[in-house]
């Protein structure tokens, strides 16, 4: 099945369309990016990518059901203000958050297994959270509901890393793949070959290296290998204390201050950038608010702070 490039909103449904101009159905379709789709008058996920490598986004709608919603999704997850009453056909596997407040929902039955980020189901009619989540590894929200007992809330100690290798991804450093094998480099490391989500042929290849606490990506073995060493290594970080926050730097040079004081990964620093239209130059400030929520964001406040 050929890439869907593009999509309409045709009589409350989605279409989509390959290079050529022609429809292509929903069902075996694979979208690599975010698929956003919110805000306008669909009144169902009919048509709607099988697989989306990025975020999906159908917030704002007249949905009254996530029926033909994508299996998985490699970002975020949003169907929030909409009238959705069930999260039965909702995604397996999402790899960010997940939202579904100001709804109508009254059960949690359907929802994903996993959550790589938050879980907000607040301001619907839920009462019970059996169904919920069994990982979710940022924040659960749940207020202005009719929950009248805590019974079936997700574990808060439950390893996401492991939660979704065992159903066959690899989520680390809040980027999530999917493994494709594994092997012991030493004692310690672990070497993981895993493919990006949202491609139904030559996916492409991304190497993830762990030492078990810490973990870095690459293009190739060798490269997740030297990041995983760089992350684990000492880095002088005294030149970048109490920055001034006027300080202006292109992307790049950012990119790199933000590498050295957080060890991010030059994979997941550049995927990050990819997401933006950059300018020329940013302010310290301006980049504090940039990378808010970005692995390390803590990190590098506590330096240049």
């Amino acid at each position: 099945m050929k890439i869907a490039v593009k999509f309409e909103v045709i009589k409350g449904r989605i279409q989509l369309f390959d290079g050529d101009g022609n429809k292509l159905h929903g069902k075996g379709t694979r979208w690599e990016g975010d698929f956003y789709c919110y805000n306008n008058q669909l009144t169902s996920l009919e048509g709607a990518p099988e697989h989306v490598g990025g975020g999906f986004s159908c917030s704002g709608n007249q949905i009254t059901s996530l029926e033909g919603a994508p299996e998985s999704v490699g970002g975020s997850f949003s169907c929030s203000g909409n009238q959705i009453t069930s999260l039965e056909g909702a995604p397996e596997s999402v790899g960010g958050s997940f939202y579904c407040y100001n709804n109508q929902i009254t059960s949690l039955e359907g929802a994903p297994e996993s959550v790589g980020g938050n879980f907000s189901c607040y301001n619907n009619q839920i009462t019970s959270l059996e169904g919920a989540p069994e990982s979710v590894g940022g924040s659960f929200y749940c207020e202005n509901n009719q929950i009248t007992s805590l019974e079936g809330a997700p574990s808060e100690h439950k390893p996401m890393f492991s939660v979704f290798l065992s159903a066959g991804y690899v989520f680390a450093d809040n980027i999530l793949t999917r493994k494709k094998s594994q092997r012991k480099i030493s004692a310690k490391i672990t070497l993981y070959k895993t493919e990006r989500l949202g491609f139904k042929k030559n996916a492409p290849v991304v190497y993830v290296a762990t030492d078990g606490k810490k973990f870095a990506h690459g293009d190739t073995a060798k490269i997740a290998l030297e990041e995983l060493a760089f992350k684990t290594g000492r880095r002088d970080l005294t030149k970048y204390k109490n920055m001034p926050l006027d300080t202006k730097k292109t992307p790049e040079e950012w990119a790199r201050v933000y590498r050295m004081i957080t060890g991010a990964c030059q994979y997941g620093t550049r995927e990050f950038m990819a997401r933006k239209t950059l300018k020329k130059k940013y302010t310290l400030a301006e980049i504090i608010k940039e990378t808010n929520g970005a692995f390390g964001h803590s990190k590098f406040l506590e330096v240049v702070g």
